[in-house]
């Protein structure tokens, strides 16, 4: 069994040897590592270079024009030519050198789709585990975050579902087409992924989130017509009307500045 791990890379150089070595450092190497550059403007690519000149499991991506995380995410899964990606943030790495083995065992029957347990890092007194725990598709559509690190996933059906490009929440939706189109799944147990959220580069996204909530909400209002369970759909038009409120404020807003 083969892994595809896609890293997509915006300016994260800081970061980026300890979410690599994570990665290489892995005691099960049957795995190809695409790292996609989206155009960095610090070191990142001197050290992306250097990495894949030693490294031949590397194959690096350098855009010439930026596309953002969802853009860079779909050219390294257009690349991937394993049986299961595997995404990685280039400031989150894997927490020990055993984690590929252990999602080689648990895909020892072939789901579409494993989730994974992560921890989330805000500070060394702050950090909350998680475990997934997902009774069927449905309740992970509504209750899993929908990081696509959190899912190791068929290569056929990922590569059927690309990302919105040019803007920041680019995995909701994504996350809910791609469980969508899954008829199996399992559960690992335990968690491997350090979620880091004490970063610049993690908070940086979260004070710009607002200005891309009217993607979103426009990407699931044309999302729900093919929803065809019931249940789902009206999860989804809550979460639309959520959201369609929450822009309203914001254009309020404009009001008062």
């Amino acid at each position: 069994m083969k892994f595809s791990v896609v890293v997509p890379n915006y300016n994260n150089s800081k970061y980026l040897r300890r979410c690599l070595n994570s990665i290489l450092g892995q005691t099960y190497q049957n795995f190809e590592l695409i790292i996609v550059d989206d155009m960095s403007t610090d070191n990142s690519r001197e050290i992306l270079e250097k990495y894949s000149g030693t490294y031949p499991k590397i194959k690096l991506i350098e855009l010439e024009t930026k596309r953002l995380n969802g853009g860079a995410r779909n050219e390294g899964i257009l690349k991937a030519t394993g049986d299961y990606i595997i995404c990685l943030d280039s400031d989150d790495y894997f927490k020990d050198d055993k984690v590929f083995e252990d999602i080689k065992e648990a895909l020892g029957d072939n789901p579409d789709v494993l989730f994974l347990g992560y921890d989330t890092y805000f500070s060394e007194n702050s950090v909350i585990p998680y475990i997934p725990e997902h009774k069927n598709i449905k309740e992970a559509i509504m209750h899993c975050v929908c990081a696509i690190w959190t899912k190791v996933i068929k290569t056929e059906i990922l590569k059927q579902v690309p990302f919105p490009e040019g803007t920041l929440f680019e995995d909701r939706i994504q996350h809910y087409k791609v469980l969508l189109k899954c008829n199996s799944f399992k559960n690992l147990d335990r968690s491997v992924i350090l979620w880091d959220r004490s970063t610049p580069v993690s908070t940086s996204r979260l004070n710009n989130y607002n200005s891309y909530e009217f993607n979103y909400a426009s990407e699931l209002y044309r999302f729900i017509p093919n929803v065809k369970d019931m249940e789902l759909r009206k999860y989804f038009k809550d979460e639309l009307i959520n959201y369609t409120n929450h822009c309203k404020e914001m254009v309020d807003n404009y009001d008062r500045t």
